[in-house]
This record gives C-alpha cells, sequence and structure tokens, in this order.
C-alpha cells in the first residue's frame, strides 16, 4: 500500500472533526471505490432487496397516495381555479415527500449495515427506527433545508443580475436550473453524500463533520457520484420514453395542454411509480455502498481519531461485500 499523507486531525467543538492548516488529505482511489460499489451491487443484490423491499414498498404506497392526490387537486385547480384546492394538494404533496425521505432513511442505514458486514438488527422485516435512522433523517432534513435555500436565492440572484446586465428574460429560467443544479450536485458531494456511513454507526451526523471528511477530495468524489448515478437515470430515462411511446404521448410536453398532460400522468402512474422505485433502489444502493468506501478511506488516513468499522477491507479502505 503507498504511503499516505501525513494527517493531523483535531477534535474541534461540537464532536465534529477537522483538519489542522497545512495538511493534505488523502486521496481517494476512484476507480476502487466505483467497482466495489458495483461489485456490491451485482452480489448482493437479492441480500439488499430481501433487507429494504419493505421501506420502499411504504415510500411508493406514500408517493401513490401523494401524487394521486396532488394530480386530481391539479385537474380540479385547471377546471375551477381555488387557491384551497391548490394549497391542500401541494400540502398532502409536502407530507408525502418527508415520509418517503424517512423510508428511504431507513433503508440507506440497512444498506450501509449490510455493506459494512454488521448484522440485521431486529425489527418488522426491516423496518426500524433506531438511533441511526433518527440521526441520519435529522441530517438529511437539514441538508434539504440547505438546498431549497441555495435553489431559492440562485433564482433570485440569477433574475436581478439577468435585469442588471441585460439579458432576455426568457433565459433566466434555464441559467437558474443549471445554476441550481450544479450547486445541489457541489453541496451534495461536499455535504451529504458521507452522511449514511457516520450514521450507520451511531455518531453524529453532521454536514459539517462531512465537509470536513470530504475536504480536498470534491472533484473525486464528484466523479463517484457521477458514475453512480448513471446506471439509475438510465433507467428512469428509458422507462419514462418507453411509457411515452407505448401510450403515443408527444415528447414534449410544451406541444399539449396541461390538462392532458396531468391526465396522462394519472394514467400511468402505477407503471411510472414502480420503474421510479426500481431507480431509486440501484441508486440508494450504489451511492450507500460508494459512501461507506469512501468513509473508510478516509479513515484509514488516520486510524487513532476515527476507528475502522467491522468488516474487512482492502488496501484503500473500502468495504468487501461477503
Amino acid at each position: 500500500m503507498e504511503s499516505q499523507p501525513n494527517l493531523r486531525w483535531i477534535r474541534s467543538h461540537g464532536g465534529s472533526l477537522g483538519l489542522s492548516r497545512g495538511s493534505a488529505p488523502a486521496a481517494l482511489p476512484v476507480p476502487e471505490v466505483i467497482f466495489c460499489s458495483y461489485r456490491f451491487l451485482f452480489r448482493q443484490f437479492w441480500p439488499t432487496l430481501k433487507r429494504v423491499w419493505l421501506p420502499f414498498a411504504l415510500a411508493a404506497i406514500a408517493l401513490f397516495f401523494c401524487l394521486s392526490n396532488y394530480l386530481s387537486g391539479l385537474m380540479a385547480f385547471l377546471a375551477v381555479p381555488d387557491p384551497r384546492v391548490a394549497s391542500r394538494a401541494l400540502g398532502i404533496l409536502a407530507v408525502g415527500i418527508f415520509v418517503v425521505l424517512f423510508c428511504y432513511t431507513i433503508a440507506a442505514i440497512s444498506v450501509a449495515d449490510l455493506v459494512s458486514r454488521r448484522p440485521a438488527p431486529l425489527g418488522l422485516l426491516g423496518l426500524r427506527a433506531r438511533r441511526q435512522e433518527w440521526l441520519l433523517y435529522a441530517a438529511y432534513l437539514r441538508l434539504l433545508l440547505f438546498l431549497v435555500l441555495l435553489v431559492v436565492g440562485l433564482s433570485f440572484l440569477s433574475a436581478a443580475a439577468a435585469g442588471a446586465l441585460g439579458i432576455s428574460v426568457r433565459f433566466v429560467p434555464w441559467v437558474s436550473l443549471w445554476l441550481s443544479l450544479a450547486a445541489t450536485y457541489w453541496f451534495f458531494a461536499r455535504a451529504g453524500f458521507l452522511l449514511a456511513p457516520i450514521a450507520s454507526e451511531n455518531e453524529a451526523a453532521s454536514l459539517r463533520r462531512t465537509w470536513v471528511c470530504s475536504s480536498g477530495n470534491f472533484w473525486r468524489i464528484g466523479i463517484v457520484l457521477f458514475v453512480l448515478l448513471i446506471p439509475g437515470l438510465v433507467l428512469e430515462s428509458l422507462g419514462e420514453l418507453a411509457l411515452r411511446v407505448w401510450n403515443s404521448f408527444p415528447a414534449h410536453v410544451d406541444e399539449i395542454p396541461m390538462a392532458d398532460y396531468v391526465r396522462f400522468m394519472g394514467e400511468v402512474l402505477p407503471a411510472w411509480l414502480a420503474l421510479f422505485t426500481l431507480s431509486s433502489f440501484v441508486t440508494i444502493v450504489l451511492l450507500i455502498a460508494g459512501s461507506v468506501a469512501v468513509y473508510n478511506h478516509v479513515r484509514e488516513a488516520n486510524p487513532t481519531e476515527l476507528p475502522n468499522a467491522t468488516g474487512p477491507r482492502n488496501s484503500a479502505g473500502s468495504v468487501r461485500p461477503a
């Protein structure tokens, strides 16, 4: 194994970890992390599915309920504009998002435990809410809040900059969209990617701690994220394309009235949810496996401050799937 750069870690207030000035983070072995993540997905597909099928099924049921209610409310609003109908539909949609996020949080902890070869805790078919799940859920809520504030701030900034620079108004939504996507990707790579492996070990999963742990490895983590997101995005895109072709639906949404599009979404909602659930399963498993490998590598740089989790590892600190 190659010698790692000398790292000096210090304990900062609040239990977070910080790198001292002048220290260099250990280079992340990107190909090895990606290989281990995909190997875990293919080798442990069925054991992982057996452990997390119930949280994903509950998330799909919650999504079906809130989205079908939202589409019905949207159809009613398009027929007779009533703010009360829109508020009710948006409120149910928001509640559904929080429920789905909690179900995915339970699944993420279960996958992290399986990657780290921890024994499955007692629970109703893999459905349990221990301290680890609540820690990660609270961290994801904070992350979601920061992302919303970031996107809203960039939207206002784009509109103000377009007015000051005399840019056409029709370009503002596109500029705002791409800025928001880039900022979300950057912030998740720095502050959100390593939350699950930290929380799974019953440790405080703070955005500050993950920010410090990812310091100096943003571009490498960004590459890992991009490669691990590809299968889920491909599944989702091909599935939506198949649904459009099967139902003879126009490829461009702006070519049809909004009411027709809402009606189409209501008709294909069950099939779309099945596709979305499969895509989410593949994406979450890959991301959690990759985040565990990255976090183990970070801890390998300083085994005194951050003891290794249970389970055999290779020279780069990534977990070897069973």
